[in-house]
């Protein structure tokens, strides 16, 4: 009778002894994933903060900086401050490049051999960040006129065309990133606000959509 006494308690504490253990490790294991999801937030966060104090400081180490972007002036009072009831009837987009070293309409239309901006032949410009905002965009006496662009060598589209000069040239010198942003964004403005179809917006061959 004491034999069997003596086996079944060393049964119970065998028994208790693997659970003990068996309860030990599972605490190890969930204080080990505690504390590596708490690592990984850790680092994510110091990530992120690292991210917003360079771009809030303007330190750009790539071609595109978020601060910057948001510094310009939105694209809907551009394509909007001018509108009157005499507004052009637009059904179309052209993009199209220009002089790669231009930082303003005055050095646009000299580079173009021109006297004068008031006689560039397009709408819009988007500049490259040379001398001036990357992705600035501005708007030509030809569109705060509501006059078409006039046929030449470089167009042939209708006088329903608004059309957008890009500063670069596609192969020397390609669009950033900020002016292609911003290049869609004066876009979908234009289109939403003369409901013009997608078909009927044109880029240039090596045009990053």
């Amino acid at each position: 009778m004491s034999n069997i006494s003596i086996s079944a308690d060393s049964f119970v504490s065998t028994v208790v002894g693997k659970g003990f253990v068996r309860g030990k490790v599972i605490m190890q294991k969930q204080t080990r994933t505690v504390k590596i999801l708490v690592s990984l937030v850790a680092a994510m966060s110091m990530g992120a903060l690292t991210l917003m104090a360079l771009d809030n400081h303007r330190l750009i180490s790539g071609p595109f900086s978020l601060a910057s972007y948001k510094s310009l002036d939105p694209v809907e009072n551009l394509t909007s401050s001018f509108l009157t009831p005499n507004t052009h009837n637009w059904r179309q987009i052209q993009v199209h490049y220009g002089p790669a070293q231009a930082a303003n309409l005055e050095q646009l239309a000299a580079a173009s051999g021109l006297s004068s901006s008031k006689d560039l032949n397009f709408h819009f410009t988007v500049l490259g960040g040379i001398d001036c905002p990357d992705g600035d965009i501005r708007a030509t006496q030809r569109w705060l006129k509501q006059r078409p662009a006039l046929q030449s060598k470089e167009f042939f589209g209708t006088p329903q065309t608004i059309r957008i000069c890009v500063i670069a040239d596609g192969i020397r010198s390609i669009p950033t990133d900020c002016q292609v942003k911003r290049t869609a964004a004066i876009i979908e403005s234009l289109a939403r606000k003369f409901s013009i179809a997608t078909d009927n917006i044109n880029y240039p061959k090596n045009w990053q959509l």
